[in-house]
């Protein structure tokens, strides 16, 4: 077996990764709502690392959850069409 990959099992492979790391920063997240508690400066460096985006980004997405739940955490991050 080759250690290269082609171009589709490459993006195959990062769609995989993806699916899974969104599951899992949203189970992170949850827990943050549940306690009713933004994550602090630390956690969203480290969840924005992983998923390559800003912190801003983290907190309006956050918040997009949180709404989901019945929670106002976050809710200042939200735009009038969330």
């Amino acid at each position: 077996m080759t250690d290269e990959l082609d171009a589709g099992d490459r993006e195959a492979l990062d769609w995989i990764r993806d699916a899974f790391t969104r599951e899992a920063i949203d189970e992170i997240y949850q827990a943050f709502i549940d306690a009713g508690r933004a994550p602090s400066e630390q956690a969203l460096e480290a969840m924005s690392s992983i998923a390559r985006s800003s912190h801003n980004e983290q907190r309006r997405y956050i918040a997009i959850l949180a709404k989901r739940s019945g929670s106002s955490l976050l809710s200042n991050h939200l735009r009038d069409a969330d």
